[in-house]
């Protein structure tokens, strides 16, 4: 059987906790662009960012948005083919340069900051004409790099627990 006590006890704290709760709060929202959530707009396109910035994440006081990588990449539609760059011109399969500028620009004007996602020190397998027109063959990315350019290992990794195996040796 419970005492009056612990039943008066959980009582009050019950009633404290309900008021806590439904007690209305005043907005405490922070100038938009210096609130420290971002939304993750994965694999969005910069159109549909940019709108979403203006009707959504500025009046609701997010600090920034996340895109997904913008450079030229290999030709596919899965996600990860954004991952595969083959130049670092804006000319993705989630927009072009233009279109890039544009979002920028509407999400800052909506008080959103832009943080993007990018992928360094690393280029894609194979070969092929990237997203944007560009020609590339493994260890060959005109205008950017060659062979000389990449980690002496070229095959693949062998020994997991081995640190330059893992560093400088290819997935």
């Amino acid at each position: 059987m419970i005492s009056r006590w612990t039943a008066s006890a959980v009582a009050t704290a019950t009633a404290f906790a309900a008021a806590a709760v439904l007690a209305p709060q005043a907005a405490h929202a922070s100038p938009p662009g210096t609130k420290d959530v971002t939304a993750v707009l994965f694999e969005w396109n910069f159109a549909s960012v940019a709108k979403e910035c203006t009707n959504t994440l500025g009046p609701a006081g997010y600090g920034s948005v996340q895109v997904s990588p913008p450079a030229e990449h290999i030709q596919g539609s899965q996600w990860w083919t954004s991952y595969q760059p083959v130049s670092y011109r804006i000319a993705g399969r989630l927009g072009d340069a233009t279109a890039f500028k544009n979002m920028v620009s509407t999400c800052h004007a909506a008080g959103v900051k832009v943080v993007v996602d990018t992928v360094v020190n690393h280029m894609s397998a194979g070969s092929g004409t990237g997203t944007g027109g560009s020609s590339y063959t493994k260890y060959n990315y005109p205008g950017l790099y060659s062979s000389y350019d990449m980690d002496d290992c070229t095959s693949t990794i062998t020994d997991y627990t081995n640190r330059a195996n893992v560093q400088n040796c290819e997935l």
